[in-house]
């Protein structure tokens, strides 16, 4: 923000990271006061994806583009092996079938 009166005033915000709402949902703090929504978020090299309101995906599978994703009971977005459903884990966290033996 700029007042006019000297350089530029900016806010930074303490608490970031990792919080919980009283309801037991985390969401993730930024350092602008701001927080994820509708997107994915990297931290301490996991990927984890926040849904519309912030709220972190848990045990879920997530449609981004033309790829899907399964994110496990921490909200982390699983990177080998496979889903639940038997989808295998691609490169890049993607999932497709298994090929038809």
């Amino acid at each position: 923000m700029f007042d006019g009166d000297g350089p530029p005033v900016e806010t930074i915000y303490h608490n970031v990271g990792w919080m919980q709402s009283e309801d037991g949902r985390w969401w993730y703090h930024e350092q602008d006061g701001g927080y994820v929504q509708q997107n994915w978020q990297e931290s301490e090299g996991e990927w984890y994806f926040f849904d519309e309101y912030g709220f972190l995906e848990t045990d879920a599978y997530i449609r981004w583009g033309k790829n899907i994703y399964y994110v496990d009971k921490d909200g982390r977005m699983i990177t080998e092996g496979c889903a639940p459903d038997g989808r295998q884990v691609q490169e890049d966290g993607s999932l497709k079938w298994p090929d038809p033996a």
